[in-house]
């Protein structure tokens, strides 16, 4: 398949990600997963793809979905309704987020659709200290507030716990043994 289903964050807002985070505004990806919208930091961001074949793989974590080769990288898939919402179904048309979580591991998360990019004042967002004993493990970074209602703001860095990233890693490193590609 070739990369005309891959979107950039780059080409989706039409500007170098160095300038994303002005002053106190900051810019969001929106995306809805199952009729709910969630919104991510657009700096951990590195493209989006749409229409590709995810392979399953054996394994007993229901939150991954599969992998998906990207440039010659096998790219683990987390099905965010199973993860957020413990619902394994996936949207006729899902979307993939190609998001960084550091030292050059990359995951795509599914989402059932790609509304939009906006920007918010940090002024707008509500801490969401209600949200987690442990501000460091904190998957939901703020609440923004929109004209349109409230927007929850995930912090894509913790969507995985550090239990979860190493049994994805095991589990890619026996993929690419056996595939002879290199994430």
């Amino acid at each position: 398949m070739g990369y005309s289903n891959s979107i950039t964050i780059k080409n989706l807002i039409n500007e170098e990600k160095k300038d994303l985070q002005v002053g106190n505004l900051k810019q969001y990806l929106v995306a809805k997963i199952k009729e709910e919208k969630f919104a991510f930091n657009i700096t951990n961001i590195e493209q989006i793809v749409r229409d590709m074949k995810i392979t399953k793989i054996p394994h007993k974590y229901n939150f991954l979905e599969g992998v998906i080769n990207v440039r010659n990288n096998v790219i683990p898939l987390i099905n965010l309704k199973q993860k957020l919402f413990s619902s394994n179904e996936l949207a006729k048309d899902y979307v993939i987020i190609i998001a960084n979580f550091g030292d050059g591991y990359s995951v795509g998360l599914i989402v059932d659709e790609i509304i939009e990019v906006i920007t918010i004042a940090d002024e707008l967002i509500d801490n969401p200290i209600f949200f987690a004993n442990n501000l460091e493990d904190q998957l939901v970074s703020g609440v923004g507030k929109l004209e349109s209602g409230l927007v929850i703001i995930l912090n894509i860095l913790n969507i995985l716990s550090e239990e979860d990233k190493g049994k994805i890693e095991s589990i890619i490193k026996k993929v690419e043994e056996k595939s002879g590609s290199k994430n």
